[in-house]
This record gives C-alpha cells, structure tokens and sequence, in this order.
C-alpha cells in the first residue's frame, strides 16, 4: 500500500515539475521576445533620431 502511493506519489510529482520546467522555459523565451522587441525599439528610435525626425 505505502509502495502505490510512494509511486503514484512520484508520478504527479514529476508531472508538476515538467509542467514548472515549462513554465520557466515559457518565461525565458517571454523575456527573450520582450528584449529583443526592445532593442528593435530603441535602435528604430536611434535611427529616426540620426534622420532627423525626433
């Protein structure tokens, strides 16, 4: 009895670790996307600043 539940136990404790693993990749690939998207801004800001139009 104790060894099914010490197994069934592991099971949905790895199931939630896979699904926090994703999570943090999801995180990750987010802040990725949200730094990229702010080096295109500012250099798109740079180069209408170097074309005149501030």
């Amino acid at each position: 009895m104790w060894s099914l539940w010490r197994s069934r136990n592991s099971r949905i404790f790895r199931q939630q670790f896979q699904s926090k693993s994703s999570i943090v990749q999801t995180i990750k690939n987010t802040a990725a996307d949200i730094e990229h998207a702010m080096d295109d801004g500012s250099r798109a800001s740079v180069n209408r600043h170097k074309a005149g139009e501030v």
